[in-house]
């Protein structure tokens, strides 16, 4: 198993930049195991602060082209681009989420009546009703 040095480390981390974030990416092209790329997470802590630098770094952009993109589809009255604005950004003001209260006669509680039949030769089956409010 080849061990990461200085010079490899280097490569891995931009190109791990470079490529998203991509592990397997980074790891194919300077020549190492997924294996040897854990074990220098583990054994070199700046190595380590790296990569969660660059994770942050990927993830805020992502963002910021998210925002873009958002901005662009509500821009062509993209529909999931309006409704994922309304529905998320204006404090509930446009909801699709639909509140129903069910009520029986005239607002009363609902109730239901049941029948319960057993039979176990097809002659003479057992009958119970009920009620539950």
């Amino acid at each position: 198993m080849a061990k990461m040095t200085k010079v490899t480390k280097k490569t891995f981390l931009n190109t791990y930049k470079i490529n998203g974030g991509s592990v397997t990416n980074a790891c194919e092209v300077v020549g190492i195991c997924r294996n040897c790329y854990y074990e220098a997470l583990e054994k070199d802590l700046k190595f380590k602060q790296a990569i969660e630098d660059i994770k942050e770094e990927n993830n805020e952009e992502l963002v910021i082209l998210a925002k873009k993109g958002l901005k662009t589809n509500l821009n062509r009255s993209k529909q999931s681009a309006v409704e994922y604005v309304l529905n998320n950004k204006t404090n509930g003001e446009f909801s699709n989420t639909v509140k129903n209260e069910l009520t029986g006669k005239d607002g009363a509680p609902i109730s239901f009546k049941f029948i319960i039949e057993k039979s176990y030769s097809g002659d003479n089956p057992e009958k119970k009703e009920g009620e539950l409010n």
